[in-house]
């Protein structure tokens, strides 16, 4: 046999409409709407590491929690709404805090048949259901110590586990669990890592359509979480309008498609691409910023308020015309798109990145919540400062 002969043969055709066909149906679900049911579909699709799903399950979590704390709780608290760990009492006229928001999302995943666990544990929980033991509190150790999110099986379980850092990212956290009567501590601090994320499955690997069915099952158990919450509003003395607007606008609350609609758009080009490389999951999930490690002072005018807040590491681009984007960092791809007409793609990574855009002018660019001038193709954003590249 020839070496020509000898090479790898290019896909057939069939092989091709296979990557093609999956690839369509993953953006159909993930950008448009899941039709139900997702078990009658037939995805053909090969099989991904339930670390890699975990990790998955963890990037749509945090955007989640994110957009939850920050853009309901916290803003509206400023507008007057209130958020209480007796919510569901019918005499306190309160939405969940941001932990019991991820409790009710999770109540709501083992209401389906998929056998998804997910729960936030903690050495120091106020609630000890939570509290971490055995191997769980052997792998939080390790979590702590190197910070790289922990994959086990649990021989006790029989399910495969993943433990992700949770850390308080917002005042409000650190508050009410240092002033509240059943803490047993109560000297945290903003940035402290106060527990882990915890998912848990009976298998170590899933095919495709499987991976985004519990993508899926979970996005429908937040859009649950956040009705019970309009639901509970509605019945408030000074009930909150609903619409497309958002407490940053007023006296306002996002209906449960406007809040949906902002997580997907946060989300899901992160999970398609972690869907079609499994891999990618896993390392953007272990890209967890340590806030209390940020230079200091942080040198960049359009920086210089983050030492105040904690960081999330969000880079967002908009375009008003049609736009092709990359994002590298220290050589490697991150990120590569086409931005349609009033588009937008988010990325969760830590600088240093390359970031260069087809159209600089047609391009609104923000980095950690700030804006970032955009002044050619090319836009760096270093570790603790700004600098712009050059065309």
């Amino acid at each position: 046999m020839s070496t020509k002969s000898a090479r790898v043969r290019p896909p057939t055709w069939r092989s091709f409409l296979v990557i093609v066909s999956t690839t369509i149906a993953i953006c159909v679900y993930l950008f448009v709407q899941a039709p139900p049911p997702l078990a009658a579909q037939t995805i053909e699709a090969g099989t991904v590491p339930m670390r890699s799903v975990f990790s998955m399950l963890e990037l749509e979590n945090d955007a989640a929690r994110a957009l939850w704390t920050e853009e309901i709780v916290d803003r509206g608290k400023a507008v007057g709404l209130a958020f209480d760990e007796r919510w569901r009492e019918e005499t306190v006229h309160a939405g969940p805090l941001p932990a019991l928001f991820l409790r009710e999302t999770a109540r709501n995943l083992e209401r389906t048949q998929l056998q998804l666990s997910l729960f936030l544990g903690s050495p120091y929980p106020i609630n000890t259901a939570n509290q971490l033991t055995a191997d769980q509190a052997a792998h939080f150790t390790a979590l702590t110590e190197g910070g790289a999110p922990q994959f086990f099986f649990e021989p006790t379980t029989g399910r495969h586990t993943a433990m992700f850092v949770d850390r308080a990212v917002v005042a409000s956290c650190v508050t009410c669990h240092n002033e509240h009567a059943d803490s047993p501590k109560t000297d945290w601090k903003l940035h402290d890592i106060m527990g882990a994320t915890t998912w848990m499955y009976p298998h170590e690997a899933v095919t495709t359509e499987r991976a985004l069915e519990l993508v899926g099952a979970f996005r429908a158990s937040i859009r649950a979480a956040y009705a019970a919450y309009l639901e509970k509003a509605a019945a408030f003395p000074k009930p909150p309008v609903v619409g497309d607007k958002w407490p940053k606008d007023g006296y306002f609350v996002p209906s449960e498609d406007v809040f949906m609609a902002e997580l997907a758009r946060r989300t899901s080009t992160t999970t398609l691409r972690a869907l079609l490389e499994p891999r990618f999951a896993e390392i953007a999930a272990a890209s967890e910023p340590v806030p209390d490690a940020l230079p200091a002072p942080v040198r960049a005018p359009e920086l210089a308020s983050t030492s105040a807040r904690p960081r999330r590491d969000v880079l967002t681009i908009r375009a008003s015309r049609s736009t092709r984007v990359t994002v590298e960092r220290d050589g490697s791809r991150l990120l590569v798109a086409r931005i349609p007409a009033g588009g937008s793609t988010t990325l969760t990574a830590r600088p240093p990145l390359q970031i260069h855009v087809s159209e600089p002018a047609e391009v609104e660019i923000e980095y950690d919540g700030q804006e970032i001038a955009v002044e050619s193709e090319n836009i760096v954003i270093g570790d603790g400062e700004l600098s712009r590249g050059k065309s």
